[in-house]
C-alpha cells in the first residue's frame, strides 16, 4: 500500500510539471518507495537532487541511504529485458542506469527492440512518400478534369493537341497509382514483419 501511494504522489506530481515532491508529500516521504518508484519510473539516481530541491524550502532532508537501498531494489525490476525492447522500439537511448544492472538481458530486449524500431521507421519514411504521391495524385486529377472542360470547348483542331496532353497526363495518373500500390504493399510488410517481431519476442521466441 506504501509502495502504491509512492507511485502515486510521485506521478501526479510529475504530470503537473511542478517539483518532484510537494511540501506534503516531502513530509511523509517514505525515502526508500521514492527511491523504488523513481527507479521503476526510468528515472536515473540523479534525480535526488530534484527531491532535496523539493523539500529543503520545509527543512525536510532526503534519507540518503534509504532512497538509494530502494533505488537499487527499483533498478531490479526495472532493468529487465522488456524494458529494453520497449525503449529500444520507441528509438530511445540504452538506459544508462541498467548498465550494471541486468545489463546482458536489458541489451538483448533492446537489440531486438531497435530491429522493430528500424522497421517502423522504414514504414514512416514510406507513409511520408505515400502522402507526396497522394498530393501529386489529387492536383493531377484537377488538371486533367480542366483540360477535358477545355476540351469540350475547343474547335477541331485544337482539340487533336489537348487530347495528347490528356493521354500523357493520364498515362503519369497510372503510373502514380501504381507507385502508391507498391508503397502501400511494402507499408503492409513492413507493418507485418515488426508485429511478428513483436509477437515472438513476447513469447519467448
Amino acid at each position: 500500500m506504501k509502495r502504491q501511494m509512492a507511485v502515486l504522489l510521485i506521478g501526479g506530481a510529475f504530470l503537473s510539471g511542478c517539483a518532484s515532491l510537494s511540501e506534503d508529500e516531502c513530509r511523509v516521504a517514505n525515502w526508500y518507495e521514492v527511491g523504488y518508484s523513481d527507479a521503476t519510473g526510468g528515472y536515473q539516481s540523479g534525480r535526488i537532487s530534484d527531491h532535496r530541491e523539493a523539500c529543503a524550502p520545509v527543512g525536510v532532508k532526503v534519507d540518503l541511504n534509504g532512497y538509494l537501498s530502494g533505488y537499487q531494489q527499483g533498478l531490479q525490476v526495472y532493468c529487465s529485458r522488456q524494458t529494453g525492447f520497449k525503449l529500444g522500439k520507441n528509438g530511445n537511448a540504452f538506459p544508462s542506469q541498467c548498465r550494471a544492472v541486468n545489463r546482458e538481458e536489458v541489451e538483448l530486449g533492446y537489440v531486438r527492440g531497435s530491429e522493430v524500431h528500424r522497421l517502423l521507421d522504414q514504414r514512416q519514411s514510406l507513409l511520408e512518400s505515400r502522402k507526396e504521391k497522394v498530393d501529386q495524385i489529387h492536383a493531377l486529377d484537377k488538371e486533367i478534369a480542366e483540360l477535358r472542360q477545355k476540351i469540350k470547348k475547343s474547335d477541331s483542331h485544337y482539340k487533336s493537341h489537348l487530347y495528347r496532353d490528356l493521354q500523357s497526363l493520364e498515362k503519369l495518373r497510372s503510373r502514380l497509382d501504381e507507385e502508391l500500390y507498391s508503397l502501400d504493399r511494402m507499408m503492409d510488410d513492413l507493418s507485418r514483419h515488426a508485429q511478428l517481431m513483436e509477437s515472438d519476442f513476447y513469447r519467448g521466441r
